[in-house]
């Protein structure tokens, strides 16, 4: 949900579960609704949970069983690299 200014007026813009749990907030005060259409809400459709989870699950098996994962992302193995100078410090 995003928030700006615009002629003094308060423009809110997100899903209508987002906006219609602020409804409180606007009790009493005229407001406009502008509706988009289902193309628009539907341009970027999510990833089911299964798709989210898929790579995360892949990559769990592979530690499980004891093999190195391999890395694409310099700031992931970076990132790796603290957490294990952490746990051979005895601070994680």
């Amino acid at each position: 949900m995003t928030e700006r200014l615009k002629d003094s007026k308060l423009e809110i813009t997100g899903a209508w579960e987002e906006i219609a749990a602020r409804a409180s907030e606007f009790a009493g005060r005229r407001v406009t609704l502008t509706v988009e259409p289902v193309e628009a809400v539907n341009a970027a459709p999510r990833p089911s949970l299964a798709e989210t989870l898929e790579p995360l699950l892949r990559k769990a098996e592979t530690l499980q069983r004891g093999e190195p994962v391999p890395h694409a992302d310099p700031y992931e193995i970076a990132f790796g690299e603290i957490l294990e100078e952490k746990k051979r410090q005895g601070r994680l």
